[in-house]
């Protein structure tokens, strides 16, 4: 039995013993309606919840960095600064993690990356956000060429989070990644229509997969080459080719 129906069944005696006899159905009658609808919310996955969630209970995307407590910094590079929190309970709903890292940009939080190994923590995992976020959401199979294999890939995009689920088909491990969408939309992948409206986010460009303060200057080209002067014509000289014999 459902915790929430369980809890409201249990109060029934009390609520009920303290009003006419007669009204005890009705109420109960209200209160199964109630429980009922409530199920079902709770039930049906939509990409608001992926929103409302907004990331972790302990991990909001869009936070910022002096919001965190006992980060140990993992990488930095450029402005994409990563840590970890040894102190995290490493587990996603009631599966295990084996680590959570965050990607903070410009000093909020961006993204956050959850490994996962075990079959039976991906599939529980992947059941998990279907269940939460509902079952439209794309898949692709993507060829690992150099083993063999092939991972999948699922993507929930809501309005402000963006989630990403890849693992290996055969479910033996994969990463979870839960993205601050706007972000991601202008940054990570931007568009020709969105490439402008990005630098002026960025104050840069795109180098070597990190972002650039400065755009680098375009070197001028390089001047053309002298056409070569026929002898004939060379300076000096007025006469014309002979005509070929």
């Amino acid at each position: 039995m459902s915790p929430v129906l369980s809890s409201i069944r249990s109060a029934l005696p009390n609520v009920c013993d303290c009003r006419p006899r007669r009204f005890r159905g009705g109420l109960l009658v209200v209160l199964w309606t109630l429980t009922w609808g409530i199920l079902r919310v709770q039930a049906a996955g939509t990409l608001a919840n992926l929103d409302r969630d907004n990331g972790l209970p302990t991990a909001q995307l869009g936070a910022p960095i002096t919001s965190f407590q006992g980060l140990e910094k993992t990488e930095d590079v450029g402005r994409w600064l990563t840590f970890k929190r040894p102190a995290d309970t490493l587990r996603y709903g009631k599966y295990a993690v084996t680590g959570i890292t965050y990607n903070f940009f410009k000093d909020r939080l961006y993204s956050i990356n959850l490994d996962v190994q075990g079959k039976g923590n991906v599939k529980g995992i992947i059941k998990l956000l279907e269940q939460n976020y509902g079952k439209d959401h794309t898949l692709d199979v993507l060829p690992f060429s150099k083993v063999n294999a092939t991972m999948d890939v699922r993507e929930w995009a809501a309005t402000r989070v963006y989630c990403v689920m890849k693992n290996g088909s055969d479910e033996q491990g994969g990463v979870l990644t839960l993205l601050d969408k706007p972000t991601w939309d202008l940054i990570q992948v931007p568009k020709r229509e969105k490439l402008e409206a990005s630098k002026q986010l960025l104050g840069g460009s795109f180098i070597n997969g990190d972002l650039d303060r400065k755009a680098p200057p375009t070197p001028a080209p390089a001047p053309p080459a002298p056409a070569p002067v026929p002898q004939s014509l060379a300076p000096g000289s007025l006469r014309l080719a002979p005509p070929p014999q």
